[in-house]
Parts: C-alpha cells; sequence; structure tokens
C-alpha cells in the first residue's frame, strides 16, 4: 500500500520537486501551496504524513496553520521542513504539534527515511493503544521501558526544554547523535513528538530529578 503523503509548500517549484521526488519512490503524493487549499484536501483524502514548510511572510502562519492541521489530523505525523531562520523556532514547531524536522536543503534519502520512520512510530502508538486493555484512567504512555543512560538524560533535557543543539553542548554529544537517541526514545516509548517525551518522562520517571542545566 503506498503511503499518503501531503506536501505543503509555498514555493510552487519547491513544491513540484518535492512532488516529483515521492512520486518516483511510489508514494501517493498531494501538494498544496497554502492554508485554503490544504484545508479543502483535508476534506476530501485521508493522509498518512504532513510534510511541509508552514512559515511564509504572507501566506502561511506556523501556529494557526499546523493547529489547524493537527486539529484535523489528530494522529498523523507531521515533519516540518526549516530553513535556517525557521530552525531556530523548532521548539515552537514541537508545541504546535509538529512530530519531527528536517533541514532544507535535504537529501532524498533523508526525507524518505524521515517519512517511514515516523509513519512507524505513530503505527506502532496506535497498534500499542489498540492492544492496551481499558483500565478507566490509566495513563495511555508505556511504563515499562528500558532506556539508557544516555537516552534517559536526553529525555530529562528535552523535559527541560533544550532544543537538540542545547542538549549537545551540554552532553558533549554531536547534534546528529542527540537525534539518534531521540528517535530511539520515540521508537521504545511510543511517543510522537518532544511534548510526549515531556509527558512521559514527568509521569513515569519522577524518581529522577530533572537534569540541571
Amino acid at each position: 500500500m503506498s503511503l499518503k503523503v501531503l506536501v505543503v509548500e509555498p514555493d510552487a517549484a519547491s513544491l513540484a520537486g518535492i512532488e516529483q521526488l515521492l512520486r518516483r519512490r511510489r508514494f501517493l503524493v498531494f501538494g498544496c501551496e497554502n492554508s485554503y487549499t490544504t484545508s479543502q484536501l483535508l476534506t476530501q483524502q485521508s493522509i498518512d504524513v504532513v510534510v511541509g514548510d508552514f512559515l511564509d511572510d504572507s501566506r502561511l502562519c506556523c501556529d494557526s496553520f499546523i493547529a489547524q492541521i493537527r486539529a484535523t489530523l489528530e494522529w498523523t505525523p507531521i515533519i516540518a521542513l526549516l530553513n535556517s531562520f525557521q530552525a531556530k523556532h523548532k521548539v515552537q514547531y514541537f508545541r504546535n504539534g509538529v512530530t519531527n524536522y528536517i533541514h532544507k536543503p535535504f537529501y532524498t534519502t533523508e526525507l524518505i527515511a524521515q517519512i517511514k520512520s515516523v509513519y512507524q512510530q505513530q503505527l506502532d502508538f496506535r497498534n500499542y493503544l489498540q492492544l492496551k486493555p481499558d483500565h478507566g484512567e490509566e495513563k495511555l504512555f508505556p511504563v515499562e521501558v528500558k532506556l539508557c543512560p544516555r537516552e534517559l538524560s536526553v529525555a530529562g533535557l528535552v523535559a527541560r526544554g533544550l532544543s537538540n543543539a542545547e542538549i549537545a553542548q551540554q552532553l558533549s554529544l554531536s547534534k546528529r547523535t542527540v537525534e539518534s537517541y531521540l528517535q530511539h526514545i520515540f521508537y521504545k516509548c511510543n511517543l510522537r513528538n518532544r511534548t510526549e517525551i515531556t509527558r512521559w518522562f514527568l509521569e513515569h520517571r519522577q524518581d529522577q530529578a530533572l537534569p540541571k542545566t
């Protein structure tokens, strides 16, 4: 089954390029340039993954636009395409419901890997919820998860609101290594974004003090 990918990109040339490379990899792609066409499409199509540049000088507003998508697609992973300016506001994106991000310019293999990864994480999480017995107010996040000490440190710093670059500096790691640890945490704990990492850490690691910054 081909994954249905919604691509949001205000630049027509960039949108056409992303659509082309995804179709070559046999994704079913829907392209939109603004919030209006996106809202129309979301009423007509089910979407598996959203990929997009959500911040533009006039046509797209990060907060309201992502909130609009998230309100319609509660469980659908959202990957933000960030330029150098937008990358300074990654925390804002995560707080608004973005699952992950890629810096522009990016490699085709990087985007494909991200799409498959976030979709599989979302699928695993939903399967977990379906298999989970109903115990009333029991919390949804898994409790018995074995993270290595470094993964716990990264999760704790995420809970403090630190960016990947700040975590890398704090733990004397490369930014890529921090991103790798985050992917492990997302997968092991069935989490979708940094907000859920924070909730999971505070709810299930209360015996551990948050790392000092």
